[in-house]
């Protein structure tokens, strides 16, 4: 039986890619959503899909716990985890940076999906693991204002290849890609564009490319992904 957790199931890329692999017919899957907006009531009819509220902010121990009871009762073999939750925030020059938007964002970006793949790398029974980190080209290329972002997607992705490679001496089969969906039309873009070109110089560049159509749906890349690495 397979499993997949999900991060950032409430809107963008996330709740895109909840949607395309429940209208997966061809296999079976159990779906374990997270985010901090519950989003139960719109899948309240399946008996697949469990939900839980998490702000991957703070500490949440206890959630992962249950998450495992869940794992153990569904006498789950083959686990899929797709690190999709992450923040921009905070958009701003260096000596500028909110000290709090900064540790939500390391909390987010790098410390929940280590903390969760710490987590599924110790349960036992697992034969099968897919982890699919939802990287950025910001985290190979660095961004004046993004500092924060770039940092901590480039710290994630360097983790999970450093997993990689410790990967020969697991039990279990693991398999890891770090993925660059591309720009999309998400919430996150239009909180760049809302930016001062004081705090993102670029910020002009990526109001172009929301009026010249060249942001990616994230319909479609969530279909390139599911496609890809899932079915």
């Amino acid at each position: 039986m397979i499993a997949i957790i999900l991060t950032g199931t409430s809107k963008g890329l996330g709740r895109a890619i909840l949607n395309k692999i429940l209208s997966i017919t061809s296999k079976e899957f159990f779906i374990i959503s997270i985010s901090k907006t519950d989003i139960s009531k719109n899948y309240s009819n399946l008996t697949n899909f469990f939900h839980f509220n998490i702000d991957l902010s703070e500490n949440f121990d206890s959630e992962l716990s249950k998450i495992h009871d869940i794992i153990l009762k569904l006498k789950i073999t083959e686990l899929i985890f797709i690190s999709n939750a992450g923040v921009i925030e905070p958009i701003s020059m260096v000596g500028k940076l909110d000290k709090n938007l900064l540790q939500k964002n390391i909390s987010i970006n790098l410390i929940a999906p280590i903390t969760i793949t710490n987590a599924i790398l110790s349960w036992g029974g697992i034969k099968k693991i897919l982890i699919l980190n939802i990287s950025s080209g910001a985290s190979k290329k660095p961004i004046a204002g993004w500092s924060c972002y770039c940092a901590s997607k480039a710290a994630a992705a360097m983790f999970f290849e450093c997993l990689r490679m410790e990967c020969q001496n697991k039990n279990a089969i693991i398999e890891i890609e770090n993925i660059d969906p591309g720009v999309m039309d998400t919430d996150m873009q239009a909180s760049i564009r809302n930016v001062t070109s004081d705090d993102f110089p670029d910020v002009n560049k990526f109001i172009e490319y929301a009026k010249s159509n060249r942001l990616k749906k994230p319909d479609e890349a969530a279909e390139e992904i599911v496609k890809k690495y899932i079915l």
